[in-house]
């Protein structure tokens, strides 16, 4: 009986050793199993970049215009961008258009006008002077291509269907700058011509007067400084039709939003 239980255990201890190296075997194999494969998350296709439009009209594109053959002033599409102009606020991402209530701001040219508000289109900012300045460091940047949008859009359709002019219009604030500063040296306008007024929102087409400056400026010359960088940049783009400065003016109000120049467009539709 004895014997018996020895051998018991002995098979016993056989058996546990046995089990012990099969599963030592069996580990590497049961490491080396390879994980089921998986899938890379699906991107999203990159959304394209937002088109950029040309800081300038090219030489081409004036040529076109002058020529008439780049133009697109049918009758049927002068009405057609007459009845889009006449919406109530037409507004892009890169221009703001309202309709003036006067048929006559400068006298002789009965029509209709409009207030042109340039914007910058990724911060949805209008077009607008940093208190005592009169001119935009980064417009290029910021304005440059809504400027172009404009001509393309409106001005160069226009052209050759119908009368139309553009004018300019300074102002600032009635808060008072602290002392004088100098020109800035890459606009150092020296005088700007106007179209003075003829009465409250009438200007005289036949009496233009002029304003001069000297090496620094103060918070009286800003109106017409602002109107006169404004009007520069606007005939460096469209040479085509280059803007008149109408009399400008600091406004009674001290708020910011009166540091601005504005841009006008005179049309005489076809009746």
């Amino acid at each position: 009986m004895f014997r018996l239980a020895k051998s018991v255990t002995a098979i016993a201890r056989q058996a546990l050793v046995f089990i012990a190296v099969a599963t030592a075997l069996s580990l590497p194999a049961i490491a080396q199993t390879p994980k089921p494969e998986q899938k890379a998350p699906i991107k999203a296709p990159a959304k394209a970049p937002a088109t950029e439009p040309n800081l300038y009209l090219t030489p081409a594109e004036i040529a076109e215009i002058k020529s008439g053959t780049g133009c697109k002033s049918t009758v049927r599409q002068i009405v057609a961008l007459k009845k889009k102009m006449a919406a109530a606020g037409l507004n892009t991402d890169f221009y703001e258009l309202s309709i003036l209530p006067q048929d006559q701001l400068v006298k002789g040219q009965l029509g209709t006008y409009y207030a042109v508000y340039l914007k910058d289109a990724q911060r949805k900012e209008r077009f607008q002077f940093g208190g005592g300045d009169y001119t935009i460091d980064d417009f290029d940047t910021r304005f440059r291509g809504a400027l172009s949008q404009f001509a393309r859009e409106l001005l160069a359709p226009l052209h050759g269907g119908v009368e139309y002019k553009l004018y300019v219009r300074g102002s600032a604030s009635s808060r008072r700058m602290r002392g004088n500063r100098k020109l800035d040296k890459q606009f150092p306008f020296a005088s700007v011509s106007y179209l003075p007024s003829a009465g409250t929102d009438l200007y005289d087409a036949n009496a233009s007067q002029s304003v001069s400056f000297g090496e620094r400026y103060g918070n009286d010359d800003l109106p017409y400084l602002r109107a006169a960088f404004l009007q520069k940049i606007v005939t460096d783009m469209y040479p085509l039709s280059p803007p008149t400065v109408l009399q400008s003016t600091v406004s009674e109000s001290r708020a910011k939003s009166e540091q601005y120049a504005e841009l006008l467009l005179y049309i005489e539709w076809q009746r």
